[in-house]
């Protein structure tokens, strides 16, 4: 979760522009909460749902670009996160794409496919074109596309949203799979960030060199070295 090169800034001004001349004028303006409340009446707000809905909002509003979601299963992260934001974001930002990374390519495409719908229910418009699971299109230059860890994609992230890449606390033990997750984020999801993108990991800590551990690890080194990213 590191800086970009010296060419980022005039890469995101280039990429808002053309964002800008594309967006249409009807645009979406509801907020995160209005958007569950359209697509699934009977979510349950409580202090605790909206507390993450909140930051799911600020991430939505790209005034909150690295966000670390740690919580034990079942507390509704990965609904709020993985199936809720991805379809909001692009209400808002139809021009732009998210990626959603898990342990399994099957958890990636559930999440896709349930993002999907409620991104159509919402009144979201679909390109027929590309209408499946592991990726699918808005009707402008945007969409979702989904990987397993391990996984490779050549398409950017605006909005990259890496949910349970550890599976158990079995698996969690493993070294190799660790290995794996890390060298799965340093060469292949950390390259797919575009200029000024926000990523948003969500997961339910199992070890300390899990894939938040790893991250902090790395950003801590950096700090020492004067190195860190704003």
């Amino acid at each position: 979760m590191g800086g970009r090169g010296r060419g980022g800034k005039g890469k995101l001004k280039k990429r808002n522009q053309q964002i800008q001349a594309t967006a249409p004028a009807d645009a979406y303006d509801k907020t995160f909460e209005e958007y569950i409340r359209d697509c699934y009446p009977k979510f349950p707000f409580t202090k605790h749902t909206r507390r993450l809905i909140a930051l799911g909002q600020k991430v939505a509003d790209g005034v909150l670009r690295r966000l670390l979601v740690e919580l034990p299963p079942r507390h509704w992260k990965s609904t709020i996160f993985s199936r809720f934001l991805p379809g909001y974001c692009l209400r808002r930002y139809p021009d732009r794409t998210v990626g959603i990374g898990c342990h399994t390519a099957k958890l990636a495409e559930d999440f896709s496919r349930t993002a999907r719908d409620y991104f159509i229910k919402s009144g979201g418009a679909i390109n027929p074109a590309k209408a499946g699971v592991q990726e699918w299109g808005t009707k402008g230059i945007g969409g979702l596309w989904g990987v397993g860890v391990g996984g490779g994609t050549g398409k950017p992230a605006d909005f990259l949203i890496i949910d349970d890449p550890i599976k158990s606390r079995e698996a969690a033990e493993s070294a190799a799979w660790r290995r794996q997750i890390h060298s799965w984020w340093d060469s292949v999801l950390s390259t797919r960030e575009e200029p000024g993108n926000s990523i948003v990991i969500v997961h339910t800590r199992w070890h300390d060199a899990d894939l938040i551990g790893y991250l902090l690890t790395k950003m801590e080194e950096l700090e020492k070295e004067g190195l860190g990213a704003a």
